[in-house]
């Protein structure tokens, strides 16, 4: 859905209608407690919140687990360094921890890369 949302361009609230829209039966019903548990406590109802509250209510914690382990893991290896580059910054989306921490990520990144491309990096 975020991919189609991305290339008409929608804006944030727009997403959160629509995708609201999309919702049935257990889904409705979570997503109406939830919204009402978030303006009852003040949480800002917004795209960017309504997916983290999905995320954690839908996605399963093994799903996580082992993006999580995938991203530790992962090497350039026989990529070339902007594919391995674009997969390392696909997979930081799963570990917040390390996305947030500038000297983490380019540490993690620097350890990825094959030793011949390292010292010129």
């Amino acid at each position: 859905m975020e991919e189609l949302f991305d290339a008409v361009e929608y804006s944030p609230e727009k997403r959160l209608k629509l995708a609201v829209l999309q919702l049935r039966e257990h889904a409705q019903r979570w997503w109406k407690g939830t919204s009402r548990v978030m303006r009852e406590t003040v949480v800002l109802i917004s795209w960017e919140s309504f997916c983290a509250a999905f995320r954690q209510e839908y996605t399963p914690e093994s799903f996580y687990n082992n993006r999580e382990r995938e991203f530790d893991n992962l090497k350039q290896g026989n990529l070339r360094v902007a594919e391995y580059a674009r997969k390392f910054s696909l997979q930081l989306s799963y570990v917040p921890y390390v996305a947030n921490q500038e000297r983490t990520k380019r540490n993690k990144f620097l350890r990825g890369l094959r030793p011949s491309c390292s010292g010129w990096c």
